[in-house]
């Protein structure tokens, strides 16, 4: 798996969830918040966003990508992770590490790890909350996997084409040209480390993203189609209709719109 696409499956996903976790009050019946609704809305993020993976072709479907498992764990607030190796003894330590006591009480704080296991890398998202008046923490996560694929020692050399993605995130596109003189390079070898980053072109990687984009705000906003694309930079909402619907088949009315964002 090229290095470009593990970071963009990962992080995609990830600032996914954290939207899901930045809306804490959609979850709050009585003043205390429901974790199997949160279980379902993150099943649900996760499945949509492997299913874009897959159509796009970052993934492939028959490899035994995407979900894993999932569920929802509960700890003592102060207790120790008896097996730091499992799942579930990993997201108990990193939740300990990075919250623990602090934890504000009604709150969901995202968690987000990843780690090589064979020939596949493991994703686990969480959402970790303590509620009002317990001394335990609950774990609500999702696990999912993708190829580990093949890095090499010049990777981290290409990782100027991960930001210049983040950078360009929204808004025209500039030439392919200018992106290279930009970060000194000549235009084949920019080409060339686009294909060896993400397998594939500079600007028909930086679509997949944006596709990955509009996805989380179909999934978390209320806002409709032509204010979606006109966000992401589309020229007009039929461009991304076409995108989604004629070159990818990934009908924008099968993306649940869960909420509107708090």
């Amino acid at each position: 798996m090229h290095p470009g696409l593990f970071i963009v499956v990962f992080r995609k996903t990830a600032e996914a969830v954290d939207r899901l976790a930045g809306s804490p009050m959609a979850y709050d019946i009585g003043g205390y918040l429901q974790p199997e609704q949160i279980l379902h809305d993150m099943l649900i993020t996760v499945q949509t966003y492997f299913r874009l993976w897959t159509t796009v072709e970052i993934l492939r479907g028959d490899e035994g990508n995407g979900l894993q498992s999932h569920g929802i764990l509960r700890f003592a607030l102060h207790g120790s992770a008896e097996d730091k190796n499992d799942a579930a003894g990993r997201l108990h330590a990193a939740a300990r590490e990075h919250f623990g006591a602090r934890s504000k009480r009604n709150t969901v704080e995202p968690i987000h790890l990843h780690y090589p296991e064979g020939n596949k890398h493991k994703m686990l998202h969480a959402c970790c909350l303590v509620p009002e008046y317990e001394s335990r923490m609950i774990l609500i996560y999702v696990e999912t996997t993708c190829p580990r694929g093949g890095y090499n020692a010049g990777d981290h050399q290409l990782q100027y084409l991960a930001q210049l993605l983040e950078q360009h995130r929204y808004g025209e596109l500039p030439a392919a040209r200018n992106l290279a003189a930009a970060n000194h390079k000549t235009y084949a070898q920019f080409r060339q480390d686009s294909l060896q980053f993400f397998g594939t072109t500079f600007y028909q990687f930086h679509l997949k993203a944006r596709m990955a984009d509009v996805v989380s705000d179909l999934l978390f906003t209320d806002l409709n189609y032509k204010q979606i694309a006109y966000k992401h930079g589309f020229t007009a909402y039929n461009s991304m209709y076409h995108l989604f619907h004629r070159r990818y088949y990934f009908p924008l009315n099968k993306v649940s719109r869960l909420r509107g964002e708090q």
